[in-house]
């Protein structure tokens, strides 16, 4: 999975469409190979449905006992998947990298409300078998490890404490660096009744970071649940230098694509034939650059400032939750980062047909509808 990342989110409901297109975009942009979205209340033909509509390429695994609680979702140019064991509390599977071929084993937990029902959980990890040594065990526990897991409500007991406490005690694993948010859910309650808590952690054995030493998770915040999301990168990134020119389709979506490329296009060029056209090319690739960092480049710019803002004020909110005004802060930002969202997303993703660049006999450039 070669620069590509794990994704785990508890979603809480994903029947409508405009949120299956918005997860959609989200495993695009966030280099998602392989993720588990918990809590989907979806089943049967809804899921094939989804699947075909908005993730091409993509396959899944919703079995019988985990199906509406836990969907597996991976790409199939990148990731081999095998399910070795399915509960209505996880899916514990093995991966093999297609193109790096290394092997893996990952455990996605989604446990139960409450202490009695994730007594078999706790067994169920214990006992599991692997096909491969390296072993990745994420996310949604739905229990606390440790008494600050939680702000606001009632404080934590040592009995919710105790089954978390003890399996972890059995040296199996350590927590995998993680950055981010502390608390990984939210009530969204306002006043005096909100709470933060800590129900999600990413684990890793001793083996996992031999093959992937820079690995960390990473906890976020997104409007469209009250659960952070949880990805696993597996690579850092590297500086390989001058970056390779591509092409976006959603510039000709852009009222001012088509006089900046032809501004630049008539301008005149020393030299004759391919010549010519080659460092007509050359500079039309400067230009095209600017265009993306200064003018369309604005719409991504503007949903990442708000969704950094949104994310800083929730985690300003955790420090003091009871607060009004940022109770306040984090709710105008909220509606921000999903007014910057639509307008971002609706250009990634925009799926009607485009204007295609082509050259006629006299060397000049002619726009085609394709």
């Amino acid at each position: 999975m070669e620069n590509h990342n794990i994704l785990s989110w508890n979603v809480r409901g994903i029947n409508k469409g405009e949120k299956q297109k918005f997860l959609s975009s989200f495993c695009f942009v966030n280099k998602i190979g392989l993720g588990a979205l918990l809590e989907t209340k979806l089943w049967g033909d809804k899921i094939k449905k989804m699947m075909h509509s908005f993730f091409s390429g993509w396959e899944f695994f919703s079995g019988p006992v985990s199906e509406g609680r836990i969907l597996l979702v991976w790409q199939q140019n990148l990731v081999y998947v095998d399910v070795l064991k399915e509960t209505d509390q996880l899916l514990h599977v093995y991966v093999r990298s297609i193109k790096t071929n290394k092997l893996f084993c990952v455990t996605f937990v989604y446990g139960r409300n409450s202490i009695e029902e994730r007594v078999a959980l706790w067994r169920d990890l214990t006992n599991l078998s692997f096909l491969a040594a390296v072993w990745l065990l994420t996310r949604d526990f739905n229990a606390a490890f440790e008494s600050v897991d939680r702000v606001g409500g009632r404080a934590i007991s040592s009995l919710e404490l105790a089954d978390a406490q003890n399996w972890r005690a059995l040296g199996l694993v350590d927590e995998l660096q993680a950055r981010g948010s502390h608390f990984t859910w939210t009530n969204k309650h306002m006043n005096e009744d909100i709470i933060f808590s800590r129900l999600d952690r990413v684990f890793k054995n001793e083996d996992w970071l031999d093959i992937f030493p820079h690995s960390e998770a990473v906890f976020n915040w997104e409007l469209h649940s009250g659960h952070c999301y949880c990805i696993i990168k597996l690579e850092i990134s590297v500086n390989c230098g001058v970056k390779l020119f591509r092409f976006f389709n959603m510039w000709t979506k852009h009222d001012q694509f088509k006089s900046t490329v032809m501004q630049s296009w008539c301008r005149p060029m020393r030299g004759t034939g391919l010549v010519r056209i080659c460092k007509k090319l050359s500079r039309l690739q400067l230009v095209l650059r600017r265009f993306n960092r200064h003018i369309v480049g604005d719409v991504a710019q503007n949903y990442s400032v708000a969704k950094e803002k949104f994310q800083a004020a929730q985690l300003s909110l955790q420090s003091n939750p009871h607060s009004i005004r940022l109770q306040n802060i984090e709710a105008a930002a909220g509606d921000s980062l999903e007014y910057h969202a639509k307008i971002y997303e609706s250009i990634l993703r925009q799926k009607s047909k485009v204007d295609w660049l082509r050259f006629g006999d006299d060397n000049t450039l002619i726009f085609t509808r394709v």
